[in-house]
């Protein structure tokens, strides 16, 4: 993402008061935000969908050799961009683009890496709801992981979903070295 001094900051203050006002969960990484992100800040109130996509993933963690929340994001009136298309559509410099398949992203997920520890369970339950939730509220889901040219440990993952209200779901990252 390219900065461009004053209109960076003008964007970074609209965005810190469209997160108080829409009571979404504060963006981890200032510098991480799309333009899915802030759209859905700016066009509050948000569609249920994402909504619940928000409070379901509050205190959910993406494990990779990082613990990443999760973000919801909204664009508006848009279909699932194809794969030679996503990084346009997230507006993000990438070097690489992923796509992988709903189901499979959400398989480890949603299996508890212990069965005997009551932490992994509980993340496991969470992380099934999660998708039950994305299969009940989208008629199409895909799973993008763009990768971050400026630092290619970094993965940006996209989970979204379309429906009547647009494109929405929630994005994460992972960091892998």
């Amino acid at each position: 993402m390219t900065d461009n001094g004053g209109a960076m900051l003008k964007l970074l203050l609209a965005l810190t008061l469209a997160l108080s006002a829409c009571a979404t969960p504060p963006r981890p990484k200032v510098s991480a935000l799309t333009h899915l992100a802030a759209q859905a800040l700016r066009d509050c109130p948000v569609p249920m969908t994402v909504k619940a996509l928000a409070r379901i993933s509050t205190g959910l963690l993406y494990l990779s050799e990082t613990d990443a929340p999760f973000s919801p994001v909204w664009s508006p009136a848009q279909r699932l961009p194809p794969a030679e298309s996503v990084v346009q559509f997230v507006m993000l410099d990438a070097a690489a683009v992923e796509v992988r398949e709903f189901e499979a992203f959400f398989e480890r997920l949603t299996t508890p890496t212990d069965p005997l520890d009551p932490a992994s369970a509980q993340s496991a339950r969470r992380f099934r709801l999660l998708r039950d939730t994305f299969r009940r509220s989208y008629s199409a889901m895909q799973v993008y992981r763009v990768q971050e040219r400026d630092n290619p440990a970094v993965w940006r993952i996209f989970i979204l979903g379309e429906d009547r209200g647009g494109v929405s779901g929630l994005e994460t990252w992972a960091v892998e070295t």
